[in-house]
């Protein structure tokens, strides 16, 4: 395959650039050169090479991006739970609250549920990734 040449005669290259963005604004491009009479094969595969890259670098950014989350969690539980033992410590009989205090109590197991639930499916996610790495 015929290519370009510079004035000295050297043939000219392609550059290939891949960029991705990620979670959390995170990103990253990756750059390249081929030599410009390379064949289709051999740049395919440097493309495929570069795209496995960017591929592992997006779980990373995915699992940096979870552990965050998981770490907000986490002191979201804590403070729920201080929330909830004191509410409880507040109303030590249940059978005596009025509704409202009922509903807030509810309210309060319901959210520390919920979250301690998000919490287990984000550690479950982060660990999918990091197999996916191995």
């Amino acid at each position: 395959m015929a290519g370009f040449e510079d004035k000295d005669g050297n043939s000219l290259a392609v550059q290939i650039n891949v960029t991705r963005s990620f979670a959390e604004g995170n990103g990253a491009t990756l750059v390249t050169t081929v030599p410009q009479t390379a064949a289709v094969k051999d740049i395919a595969s440097v493309v495929d090479m570069l795209m496995f890259t960017m591929g592992r670098m997006e779980a990373h950014a995915r699992i940096s991006a979870i552990s965050n989350d998981l770490e907000a969690n986490a002191a979201r539980i804590a403070q729920q739970e201080v929330q909830l033992a004191e509410f409880r410590k507040r109303h030590p009989d249940e059978g005596k609250m009025n509704t409202p205090d009922r509903t807030t109590l509810q309210t309060c197991e319901n959210t520390l549920s919920l979250s301690t639930k998000l919490a287990a499916s984000l550690r479950d996610e982060r660990e999918r990734l990091e197999k996916g790495l191995k």
